[in-house]
């Protein structure tokens, strides 16, 4: 039976990375659509910019002259995330100690790592997702 951590806390924390949109103002110069999904796209990454288009959105778009997908990635302010053990238990210490060190450092076996659940994920995808990058 797997281990399930539920109490496990994940904060997402703004960066101020030097390239992030936290150093830009971005200015719409006109009311087009376009303007609108490239300003979206670089406060708030692609995938908003998607969302906000519906099903009229168009990866050819291009914002300041750069693709739409080129421009999220450069100017979308980066997320950082602080994963924070929400309690004692050694489950939850294991899953901090993966993200920070990596899933090798805890010196366990497959079959113990395949036991452990952190947030709903296996310990080695979550540990993966929540590294630093």
């Amino acid at each position: 039976m797997k281990t399930t951590l539920i109490a496990l806390s994940v904060f997402a924390l703004s960066s101020n990375a030097m390239a992030s949109s936290a150093n830009y103002n971005f200015v719409a110069l006109d009311d087009s659509a376009q303007t609108k999904l490239c300003v979206v796209s670089a406060k708030a990454g692609l995938k908003a910019a998607k969302k906000t288009a519906g099903v009229s959105f168009d990866p050819n778009i291009i914002c300041n002259g750069t693709a739409i997908t080129k421009f999220a990635a450069k100017y979308q302010t980066p997320l950082t995330v602080k994963v924070v053990a929400a309690n004692n238990s050694v489950e939850s210490e294991l899953c901090v100690n993966a993200v920070v060190n990596g899933v090798n450092s805890l010196n366990l076996k497959k079959s113990e790592i395949s036991q452990i659940s952190c947030n709903g994920l296996n310990l080695t995808a979550f540990a993966r997702t929540y590294a630093a990058k």
